[in-house]
């Protein structure tokens, strides 16, 4: 994973990812500022779909700019939408 070495949250405080881990109410609002500037946001979101596919893999932090649930949703969608 390569990619994370280019990651705009590379050194963050990764308790802004993860709300329930000491981040914090607004810790998402932060998360997301920071992962809207990152030029990898689509590796980190490909990571992110990949390794929940597994149902035993709780959804778990901010990754890309989506919470756990978005992502959930999209996951939703797209087995609706691609059978």
């Amino acid at each position: 994973m390569k990619w994370r070495k280019q990651a705009a949250c590379r050194g963050a405080n990764t308790d802004l990812f993860f709300q329930d881990k000491g981040g914090g109410r607004f810790a998402y609002v932060q998360a997301r500022k920071i992962c809207g500037d990152c030029t990898v946001i689509q590796s980190c979101f490909e990571y992110a779909m990949e390794i929940e596919k597994d149902p035993a893999v709780l959804r778990y932090g901010m990754y890309a700019g989506m919470t756990p649930s978005q992502r959930a949703a999209y996951q939703d969608h797209l087995n609706r939408n691609v059978s």
